[in-house]
């Protein structure tokens, strides 16, 4: 007697790797949109900077001392093109001490690493103070310099005055260019940091005490004549 055995027709089977495909979009979706939340809030309540989309190709890195490590070599290199173009625009602050800056007139850059078939480039945005107008052009020198390239390219509005335009190319998925939302950063990471305790811990004024003077009408309880 002879025995057949059914098997599940391979139509019918869970196509569990593009389940898979499905779910990490989504999730990255999520992500992305919930950076593009916060920067553009950042944006907005920033009332001392202004913000440059930029995009920087073609880098040349320096050998980082963590062998590697390309994520702490490209965050220190970036810090010191802030730190140095702060420093160009604010002459009088201090050279040994940049914790020390005023956070409104420090330069900073938001940074978004992406990939493609001829390497690696930055996306992102220049902060510069508003008092400078030219500073987004100091931090650009200064990034060409740092990365050795001349391939850069700076939008001459800011994100806002653009209604966010760049952000939204940056939210959309490309076949040729992968970018890391995982690696996005806020350089430097303590002058964004004092620049959102600025905003949380806004100091309000305390409510004016009352005059009395001998103007100031009172109330008098008069005694009785059996008190």
């Amino acid at each position: 007697m002879t025995t057949t055995t059914t098997s599940t027709p391979t139509s019918n089977r869970p196509p569990a790797r593009r389940i898979q495909r499905v779910s990490d979009r989504e999730q990255l979706r999520t992500i992305v949109g919930e950076w593009k939340r916060y920067i553009t809030a950042r944006m907005f309540k920033d009332r001392a900077g202004v913000y440059h989309p930029f995009v920087l190709n073609n880098l040349v890195q320096e050998r980082a001392s963590t062998t590697g490590d390309t994520t702490e070599q490209r965050r220190r290199l970036l810090t010191r093109v802030c730190e140095t173009s702060t420093l160009y625009l604010n002459p009088t602050f201090s050279k040994s001490h940049p914790k020390r800056h005023l956070a409104t007139e420090s330069c900073g850059i938001i940074v978004l690493p992406a990939t493609t078939i001829n390497g690696c480039h930055l996306h992102g945005f220049i902060r510069s103070p508003r008092a400078h107008p030219h500073g987004v052009h100091v931090v650009a020198a200064a990034l060409m310099t740092a990365f050795r390239t001349k391939n850069i390219w700076v939008s001459g509005a800011t994100e806002l005055q653009q209604d966010g335009k760049s952000l939204d190319y940056l939210s959309k998925t490309w076949k040729q260019e992968q970018r890391d939302w995982s690696a996005l950063e806020f350089v430097p990471a303590l002058v964004f940091k004092r620049l959102v305790n600025m905003e949380t811990n806004v100091l309000t004024k305390p409510p004016p005490k009352p005059v009395i003077n001998q103007w100031t009408p009172r109330l008098v309880t008069r005694r009785k004549s059996d008190d």
